[in-house]
């Protein structure tokens, strides 16, 4: 029995540490569909996605909405100016015996804010424990903690 497993780890010996000394693999021993250009087995895979699939909780099937996309010139209408607001983060509050301030930081610029006080075109109407109520260019806007 000793022969037969010292046989078996001579051979595996061989095979990991002196079978392949780190040379080239020679290519005329590889089989022929292993030989052929790199650049025939690129392909472009192209897909469509089935949306026409039955709801697994309401067990309805819905067709896919086709939109048409229109041109700003055909429809007439006029594209509106994106608001963005100031970066404003929201630190943290301080609650006086006569009134409630805000720790805030406006574009990089720390403030202690008041109720109904305009900071960098930003005004502050509400200030809460977790969040501040903040107007700038006609909309208002909830700034979390």
């Amino acid at each position: 029995m000793l022969p037969i497993v010292l046989a078996i780890w001579g051979v595996i010996f061989f095979k990991v540490f002196l079978g392949n000394r780190g040379g080239e693999i020679d290519t005329n021993q590889l089989p022929a569909s292993f030989q052929h250009d790199l650049k025939d087995t690129l392909v472009t895979n192209s897909y469509e996605l089935d949306l026409s699939y039955d709801d697994p909780f309401l067990g309805i099937t819905s067709t896919p909405k086709v939109t048409k996309n229109s041109s700003p010139e055909s429809s007439g209408n006029t594209l509106e100016e994106t608001l963005i607001l100031p970066n404003i983060i929201y630190s943290g509050y301080v609650k006086n015996e006569e009134s409630v301030s805000a720790y805030l930081n406006i574009d990089g610029e720390i403030i202690i804010a008041e109720e109904n006080k305009e900071y960098a075109d930003v005004k502050v109407l509400k200030i809460l424990p977790d969040s501040v109520l903040v107007y700038f260019k006609n909309k208002q806007e909830w700034i979390k903690i």
